[in-house]
């Protein structure tokens, strides 16, 4: 076990342990990006719902079931990992 410096990393680093092949980030572009480049150059994809701050207010569940598909199409992953960030909890 390693110590994160935040959930949201503890719970990247854990899916990569798990070995998804793409994480989806439902979240703000910028949340965490720096740890998410990290995991990048690694090799595991990592892609944001880039909410912003009208989904803030009126939901995305949508913004994150369309991101699920365009993943599904545009990598056939065997596996999806997918965290939420505070701005979507």
């Amino acid at each position: 076990m390693h110590p994160r410096p935040s959930p949201i990393a503890a719970a990247l680093y854990t899916l990569r342990d798990l070995e998804v092949d793409v994480i989806i980030m439902h979240g703000p572009a910028g949340c965490c990006f720096r740890t998410g480049r990290l995991l990048e150059d690694e090799g595991i994809r990592v892609i944001t719902t880039a909410m912003n701050e009208n989904d803030f207010i009126f939901g995305a569940s949508q913004k994150l079931i369309d991101t699920i598909r365009e993943v599904e199409e545009a990598f056939h992953p065997d596996s999806i990992g997918i965290v939420g960030t505070c701005a979507s909890m």
